[in-house]
Parts: C-alpha cells; sequence; structure tokens
C-alpha cells in the first residue's frame, strides 16, 4: 500500500503528461509542431522503467539499499530473488 505523499506524486506525474499532450496537440493544430509525433500518454511495456517516486518518511537508505517499512514488502516472485536496485 502507497503512502498518500507517494501516490500524490504519481498522479502528479501523470497529470503533467497530459498536460504536455494537450499542450502538444494544441501546437500541432496551430501548424507549429509535427502531428504526427502527438501521442496520447500511455502505459509501459510489461518491462518498462518509471521513474520511482519515494517520500523520505516512505523509505531509509542504508549503504545503498533501499529500506522500505514492512507493510511495503510483498512476497518474493518466483524463484526468490528480488529485482537490484542501485542508489545514486
Amino acid at each position: 500500500m502507497l503512502q498518500a505523499g507517494v501516490s500524490q506524486q504519481i498522479i502528479w506525474i501523470a497529470a503533467q503528461s497530459f498536460k504536455s499532450f494537450l499542450g502538444l496537440k494544441r501546437l500541432a493544430t496551430k501548424g507549429r509542431y509535427p502531428a504526427e509525433k502527438v501521442r496520447i500518454p500511455r502505459y509501459l511495456k510489461k518491462d518498462g522503467y518509471f521513474q520511482l517516486v519515494l517520500s523520505t518518511n516512505a523509505i531509509t537508505i542504508n549503504a545503498g539499499y533501499l529500506q522500505l517499512p514492512l507493510k511495503c514488502i510483498r512476497k518474493r516472485p518466483p524463484g526468490g530473488q528480488g529485482h537490484p536496485v542501485s542508489v545514486s
């Protein structure tokens, strides 16, 4: 379950994507941007990457590892290994 702040950030990113789409669509109707390049925002591919938004009260970073609260941790995927995460 996501915390309220994290959920709001995800909604904000989606809203910005649609705002950009509508702005480009407006420019395309005026002839100032190629209409064939304007596409509605869509879901990523299954293995696609997305900007991860976490608030500082949702995680801690210890020795390069993200520590999530216990309620955020789910069962491991088949095979028992999770995905590596690097923090910079």
